[in-house]
């Protein structure tokens, strides 16, 4: 995939803008696991939370839910948000190249400050991120992308 511009990132948290009325937003960011059968000599390398044998899908959409980025063959037994710390997009993120920018994502533990997380429960919703203005704009806005 070819590396996006500042004009590209621009656009993006513009349509991202529009959809989700949140600003600075470049993008939606979630990890799925994969089936797969056990790799001879593994071990429990590609055995995850879930007690199935995987390798990680990481994506990266944008607010039109098209691929920005993909990450994929990481081990199953690797968290969502490291293996999304790892990635040439979070580290790009992480050295301050995306400064002033967000991603929406469902990815515990992250704990960056870029990194929009939001949790879900029945009585309420929560987001945890930079600062609590937004809040209701980030839930909806995570709820239109996913």
């Amino acid at each position: 995939m070819p590396e996006e511009t500042e004009d590209d990132w621009v656009k993006i948290a513009n349509d991202f803008y529009l959809r989700t009325q949140f600003p600075n937003c470049i993008g939606a960011v979630d990890g799925k696991h994969v089936r797969i059968k056990m790799p001879m000599g593994s071990g429990s390398l590609f055995y995850n939370y879930k007690h199935f044998f995987s390798i990680l899908l990481l994506a990266l959409v944008d607010a039109n839910y098209c691929f920005i980025a993909v990450d994929v063959g990481a081990f199953g037994k690797s968290s969502d948000s490291n293996v999304f710390k790892k990635s040439n997009i979070g580290s790009k993120l992480e050295s301050n190249q995306g400064a002033g920018r967000c991603l929406m994502t469902r990815i515990g533990n992250a704990c960056l400050s870029w990194l929009w997380v939001t949790r879900f429960s029945p009585c309420q919703n929560m987001c945890y991120g930079p600062t609590r203005i937004g809040i209701l704009a980030f839930n909806n806005g995570y709820a239109t992308t996913h």
